[in-house]
């Protein structure tokens, strides 16, 4: 899986990518644990339309946030790899979001299913600590 950002003023611009026909996922932890992170997850139908949504983790599981955050969505899926494109704020005003700083240390959760759904379990997943710059 590969995961690109960009802070860009008070938003962040984001590329999510990994070798899947079905959904992926980046989810932004204070702890590196599922539980309290701030998710997206999406996948490419027709491979061109993309479904993201903004979620939250409960315990092992996620949901879609009351209020969705994310712009600039769109995705591709070509030659057996799923790449979501989307913008998020760095501070949405949301409480069910992670408020982000340029420069903070934050981990990155990265998970990836088979099936065009936002409740599939993944076939792979990891995480990371990061700055994001």
């Amino acid at each position: 899986m590969t995961f690109k950002w960009k802070v860009v003023g008070a938003n962040l611009d984001c590329i999510l990518s990994a070798p899947t026909n079905g959904w992926v996922a980046v989810g932004f932890s204070p702890s590196g644990n599922m539980d309290g992170s701030d998710y997206v997850i999406g996948y490419v139908t027709g491979g061109s339309t993309a479904n993201i949504r903004d979620d939250h983790g409960s315990g092992h599981s996620h949901s879609a946030d009351t209020t969705q955050n994310l712009t600039a969505m769109s995705g591709t899926e070509a030659a057996g790899t799923t790449t979501l494109y989307f913008t998020r704020a760095l501070n949405t005003g949301d409480s069910q979001d992670m408020v982000l700083t340029q420069n903070m240390s934050i981990h990155l959760i990265l998970a990836y299913g088979s099936s065009d759904d936002y409740t599939s379990m993944h076939s792979a997943y990891g995480a990371v600590q990061t700055t994001l710059y």
